[in-house]
């Protein structure tokens, strides 16, 4: 379907086109072509194979999310324990990069067991329904974390382990940023939680990016837009620390579905 799109909109004499690739791979080839018919490539938040295949690339480091969040799994649990990994969407470069970035982390700590790993989409019924099976099949008391790459499945995991009628108390550490939904679960039960947002306001840097591109101003290959790092207090590790204190960010007035870290300033509901 993106590729169709494109080819319609090459179609239209485009001057510029700006792309959110839904996979890496699929969208290499269309790509090049859109930049050897001299239409230039801005690509958001995630990105394909070949660095010829556009401009640039504007996003926040997956690399960089991914590490910090698993060390701070590894600092939780002492460099023990058994963890369940939850990442995005199969094939997506964010959740691939974040996946790899993120096992390098645990391949340094051998007291840590990865039980299991499943894609989930980044949906919330999907990390419910993926960890309720694994805690089904392995108990709950088994499980000491639960890393995931966006607080989307994350919060599914949550709840997951409240319906398997494990107490607040109990719940096992668990990253994931974004969604404010997860940032109530964790202010409201108060288990291990570090989140770190993968900031929509990525979509607005990529249109100031495609401006001056089109106004032929030189632009890096490669734009990162800094994200926040939430922890509630007194769960800071060794190598991370908090941007801002729990309390202090999630939006207990606002609806679970918000995704933080938008960018657009307090007032945007």
């Amino acid at each position: 379907k993106q590729i169709s799109d494109i080819q319609d909109l090459l179609e239209q004499d485009i001057d510029l086109l700006l792309v959110n690739p839904v996979t890496a791979d699929a969208l290499d080839p269309i790509l090049g072509r859109t930049m050897r018919r001299g239409v230039p490539v801005v690509t958001v938040a995630r990105r394909v194979e070949t660095d010829d295949n556009f401009v640039s690339f504007v996003t926040a480091s997956d690399t960089a999310l991914a590490r910090m969040s698993a060390t701070w799994m590894a600092e939780t649990l002492n460099g023990e324990g058994r963890i369940v990994l939850l990442p995005g969407k199969a094939g997506a470069s964010p959740a691939e990069m974040r996946l790899q970035a993120a096992r390098e982390v645990f391949a340094q700590f051998p007291g840590i067991e990865i039980v299991d790993t499943q894609y989930t989409g980044w949906s919330p019924a999907n990390g419910r329904q993926i960890m309720a099976a694994v805690i089904q099949r392995e108990g709950a008391d088994t499980i000491d974390g639960v890393w995931a790459d966006s607080g989307l499945q994350g919060s599914g995991s949550v709840e997951a382990f409240l319906g398997a009628g494990v107490e607040p108390g109990d719940i096992p550490a668990h990253t994931g940023g974004d969604l404010n939904a997860m940032y109530k679960l964790a202010h409201e039960h108060g288990f291990p939680f570090a989140g770190i947002d993968y900031t929509p306001s990525i979509g607005a840097a990529s249109i100031g990016l495609a401006l001056d591109v089109l106004e032929g101003t030189a632009v890096p290959q490669r734009l990162d837009v800094n994200f926040q790092v939430v922890i509630p207090e007194g769960f800071e590790t060794q190598s991370i620390s908090a941007d801002v204190d729990l309390k202090d960010y999630v939006a207990l007035d606002k609806p679970g579905e918000l995704i933080m870290g938008h960018g657009i300033g307090p007032d945007y509901d």
